[in-house]
């Protein structure tokens, strides 16, 4: 912080002259200290010690990114290059719910829910659609027996066999993509 002199009501001008260019000194040096931090013509901040905030917010066009004191929200893909320690659990969401289940499979590369609920009088016989590589879904059927095709018309379950496997009702599949191919991870 700049540390300005006081011109008192009794200095005069002419006497004050060294006050005045000294105080301009120390605002120029302030001001080329938070300069060397914040380039405005690129708009960037660069900093390298802590940031100490209440909230943060990444703002462009709409929140990217929020920090609270409740929560992190972020609707962008996050990638992590390093272990992910949890120290509590994991909540997953669904867009259907037991009694409500979807009746459409998502197409390519649009499964966004990590769990869905099939409605088997919809869909008694899934043929899969290809998704992202390392997408995993959990499917639970609702209402009676679910069939996946293992070699359907789209994206194959692999290790698996060579018969579809059948889900019954309240039981679950969870399947990862990799390649071109679903993968079992687990089906109770």
């Amino acid at each position: 912080m700049a540390n300005i002199t006081q011109i008192l009501g009794t200095d005069s001008l002419s006497s004050s002259r060294i006050i005045l260019n000294d105080n301009f000194s120390e605002l120029n040096t302030g001001l080329s200290a938070i300069e060397a931090l914040l380039d405005t013509g690129n708009q960037n901040l660069t900093l390298t010690g802590k940031v100490i905030s209440g909230e943060l917010e990444v703002f462009n066009g709409s929140i990217k990114f929020a920090v609270t004191p409740t929560q992190i929200i972020s609707n962008v893909e996050a990638k992590y290059t390093a272990d992910v320690v949890l120290q509590k659990g994991i909540s997953y969401e669904t867009s259907s719910s037991p009694g409500s289940g979807v009746i459409t499979i998502p197409t390519i590369n649009q499964y966004d829910e990590s769990t869905y609920f099939i409605d088997s009088t919809s869909l008694p016989t899934i043929s899969l659609f290809a998704a992202q590589d390392g997408r995993e879904v959990t499917f639970i059927a609702d209402g009676g027996s679910v069939t996946f095709e293992v070699n359907g018309a789209n994206s194959p379950i692999v290790g698996h066999g060579t018969t579809d496997i059948v889900v019954l009702q309240d039981r679950t599949i969870t399947l990862r993509y990799y390649g071109s191919s679903w993968y079992v991870i687990s089906n109770c």
